[in-house]
């Protein structure tokens, strides 16, 4: 968990949320399109809180403003499936602003 508790403090992550990462590690960080593009892909126990998902993602796209677009993918051992409602509505809502055929629709 070294490199991941690292980039976890460099982004100033809530000192709340660290338990969240325990034996967790940066898989790898896909860089693509001339560098507009990162993927910081973590293998984790458990599949985050939504809410800790969301601020790591803000922290890193503070952290590396001078990239495009952020992405975070979490690779998981455990699914804690009470958890994807959350994140289901999550992505629905962000892609209903970016997509009509997702606008005026219930989930």
């Amino acid at each position: 968990m070294d490199k991941l508790l690292k980039l976890l403090k460099e982004i100033n992550i809530n000192e709340e949320y660290i338990k969240y990462f325990n034996n967790g590690i940066i898989d790898k960080v896909l860089i693509y399109d001339n560098n507009k593009n990162f993927n910081f892909i973590l293998n984790l126990e458990t599949n985050l809180p939504l809410d800790v998902y969301t601020e790591t993602l803000t922290k890193l796209k503070l952290k590396f403003n001078k990239v495009d677009n952020i992405e975070l993918t979490i690779n998981t051992k455990n699914t804690d499936l009470s958890k994807l409602t959350d994140y289901l509505n999550f992505f629905i809502n962000n892609l209903s602003s970016k997509y009509q055929i997702f606008k005026d629709r219930e989930y």
